[in-house]
């Protein structure tokens, strides 16, 4: 399951979750989206604008794994990445948070309609 928070209004810029070429998500502010990996390790991504940094997991049956999007600073400058959170972290979030429409997946860092 991968989400962002809900740090501050007016910020519209989307988050491109990948795994691979794969895209799997676009996520807002306020938004997560629920993932079927298959069993296996997973090297998990933004799309442009993140840093280099990939969230490695190991998909098992039955398990959920979290990720954050967040905005860090890396080497003086703005990118997105994902962290890894536990069960707490995203319960203690989850009640603001409303599901992504999976028709932006694979529409990129952008937001395809900064009007709507």
């Amino acid at each position: 399951m991968f989400y962002r928070d809900v740090p501050f209004r007016g910020n519209r810029q989307s988050f491109e979750a990948r795994d691979g070429n794969a895209s799997l998500a676009s996520l807002r502010f306020g938004q997560y989206a629920t993932i079927s990996a298959t069993p296996g390790e997973h090297a998990f991504a933004l799309a442009d604008g993140g840093d280099a940094e990939t969230l490695r997991l190991l998909a098992e049956p039955g398990q959920t794994s979290y990720g954050e999007g967040v905005t860090a600073k890396v080497d003086k400058v703005k990118r997105q990445r994902l962290n890894r959170v536990d069960a707490q972290r995203f319960d203690s979030t989850s009640f603001k948070l409303s599901p992504s429409a999976p028709e932006l997946a694979g529409t990129g860092p952008r937001d395809p309609n900064p009007f709507e």
